[in-house]
Order: C-alpha cells, then structure tokens, then sequence
C-alpha cells in the first residue's frame, strides 16, 4: 500500500519522534488551537493507532518504520513490531554484559570510566 507524503510525515512524527498530534499540526502549518490535533489524528486512527502508540519506532530505521507502515492498515502495531528487532540493536543481540550495578551498566554504554 502506498502512503501519501503526509500520512508518511504524520506518522514518522508521531511514532518515531514522539510528538503529539498537536505538535504535528503545527508542523503540517495549522494553527494548534483552531485544530487541537484533530487534523493529524484522523490520520492516526484511521492507521488503528492509539496514544499509547506514541514514540513506539524511535529505535527504528526510516526505511524500517516505511516499511512497517505499509502494513500497519492490516494489523495492529504492537503484533508487526512484536518480532522485529531494530537493526541498530540488531548487532547487539548476542552481546552479555555484566555489571555490578546499573548504574555500572549505564555507564557502560554511555562510555563513561567505570
């Protein structure tokens, strides 16, 4: 199925970045206060998707959440993404790491001494 340019910005905004369906109409030009999100909204429901749905695909690719849209009118989000790993996480998953604290781990990824 193909997704017209502002269905595909409505929803990169909202599942990928994380903004609000107000914060998307403003980004799309209209005045937030005349359509209080309404006007992205319509877009997000007619995808199935709730707000909760909101920031799900931030881990993922731009092609990757392409690609997840297209289907996205067949089923529900959490069962597509269910199974699929982002591929920056991807070469990561065989990886263990031991910490003795979180905060240990934290630092661990975040390249900062131990």
């Amino acid at each position: 199925m193909k997704i017209n340019k502002e269905e595909l910005l409505i929803l990169l905004s909202f599942l990928k970045n994380g903004l609000s369906s107000r914060q998307i109409d403003v980004l799309l030009g209209h005045d937030k206060d005349k359509t209080r999100g309404w006007k992205s909204w319509t877009v997000l429901k007619e995808y199935g998707l709730k707000k909760e749905d909101k920031g799900k695909l931030f881990l993922y690719t731009h092609s990757e959440c392409k690609n997840i849209f297209s289907k996205l009118k067949e089923g529900k989000l959490d069962f597509l993404i269910k199974d699929k790993i982002p591929s920056i996480v991807k070469k990561y998953s065989d990886t263990k790491v031991l910490a003795k604290t979180e905060d240990n781990l934290i630092n661990q990824f975040t390249n900062r001494n131990v």
